[in-house]
């Protein structure tokens, strides 16, 4: 029922992170005050939940092939929703709900872009997340240059930005597919992306919780 080797410890990975985001997720929403951070950022947390739970779905359990490609299109969707949705939150932080509000309606676009393309040029879904982290990095790319422009005015946002650094450095880690070793079990390139989204998400969490020292208007 279960898979093994490198795709058993890909599943691994996906339930720790979801575990991770789950906890983080809890914590944040108890802590940051009712307002459109705590709701902007839950939708975030909510979305990377969903994709690792699917993820670990996905890697870790025998399915036949119709099924897991069905899954691969609906994580590919949810995976949109949460990029878009980071990148508006991202803008939140930086210059408000208002440009937050512009941000998101592109970066949806965007996706729907890739999206359709996925479905339509078989080139496209082979390449898998390599297509997908183009789209990403597009996004990001636009992320980094708005916390860059705030790091001063806004201390926290630098956790932010380290943690898409981080998000970047695994997505380019991630089309290494020649990433194999083992290290008490079998590791690739898959799993040495979910170490580097954990990072992501400590400093994600890290630069909330400063963050409650500069609520936005």
């Amino acid at each position: 029922m279960f898979t093994t080797g490198y795709e058993i410890t890909t599943a691994a990975t996906n339930v720790f992170n979801a575990i991770v985001t789950a906890i983080f997720g809890w914590k944040l929403y108890r802590d940051i005050k009712p307002n459109e951070r705590k709701a902007l950022w839950g939708i975030v947390f909510i979305l990377f939940f969903i994709v690792c739970v699917l993820g670990s779905v996905v890697h870790g359990v025998q399915i036949t092939p119709e099924v897991k490609d069905l899954l691969w299109n609906i994580l590919f969707f949810i995976l949109v929703l949460m990029m878009a949705s980071f990148v508006t939150a991202i803008v939140y932080e930086t210059d408000g709900l208002s440009k937050a509000k512009q941000t998101a309606v592109p970066a949806l676009l965007l996706g729907a872009v890739y999206l359709i393309l996925r479905l339509t040029i078989p080139a496209v879904k082979q390449m898998r997340f390599t297509a997908f982290s183009i789209y990403a990095i597009v996004l990001l790319v636009y992320a980094i240059i708005k916390l860059v422009a705030v790091r001063k005015e806004k201390p926290y946002v630098k956790n932010f930005l380290y943690g898409i650094i981080c998000l970047v450095v695994g997505s380019l880690a991630q089309t290494m597919k020649f990433i194999k070793f083992h290290f008490i079990y079998d590791f690739n390139y898959n799993s040495v992306y979910h170490l580097f989204t954990l990072f992501l998400l400590l400093f994600v969490y890290k630069g909330l919780k400063e963050s409650q020292k500069y609520p936005n208007s």
